[in-house]
């Protein structure tokens, strides 16, 4: 609705925001941008954090999709797309955040059985079945449930993430995983 178009746009130009500050060309860390893009929702007894949370996660799956947000000063000059990992992998940061935002458009069941699924087609010949991206496809819709679950949960997951988000927040150490 028109409402949720407005928060995901406004997501979109507080991440254009965060990348334009963020030094290098090297990968950014998810933790950090998640961390920085939550802690910057709107606030005030008038908004809706989950829906804020929300858009916030769906914004940043399109930029981790490879999609670049549009500029919030207007100009022409675009942000170019860069790697965004969890615990130094690319795929990681994909699993977890396409996750999330399956499990707040669709649920978490749906998120689980897709996540299950991609595994078993990438054991048939493909990249091998991962428990690591179990892992992180599972620590995302745990995210998910909680950041856009009730307002409490959701504002509590806002204030997680002004105090600053690491990689042990949003999901376990997959060190020995097969």
């Amino acid at each position: 609705d028109r409402a949720d178009r407005h928060r995901l746009l406004a997501a979109q130009m507080r991440l254009a925001d965060i990348l334009a500050e963020v030094p290098g060309r090297g990968a950014i860390p998810l933790a950090q941008l998640l961390s920085r893009l939550l802690a910057t929702a709107p606030t005030g007894p008038e908004q809706d954090p989950a829906a804020d949370n929300r858009a916030a996660i769906l914004a940043l799956a399109i930029y981790v999709a490879g999609e670049a947000p549009p500029s919030s000063s207007g100009g022409s000059r675009p942000i170019p797309v860069r790697s965004v990992q969890l615990r130094g992998r690319a795929d990681l940061a994909k699993h977890y955040i396409a996750s999330a935002v399956i499990a707040t458009e669709g649920g978490s069941a749906l998120s689980d059985l897709i996540g299950f699924a991609k595994e078993l087609r990438d054991s048939d010949g493909g990249s091998g079945f991962s428990f690591a991206d179990l892992a992180a496809d599972r620590a995302g819709i745990r995210f998910a449930e909680l950041a856009t679950g009730a307002a409490e949960d959701a504002l509590f997951v806002q204030g997680m993430a002004r105090a600053g988000l690491d990689e042990a927040a949003l999901m376990p150490a997959i060190e020995g995983l097969p």
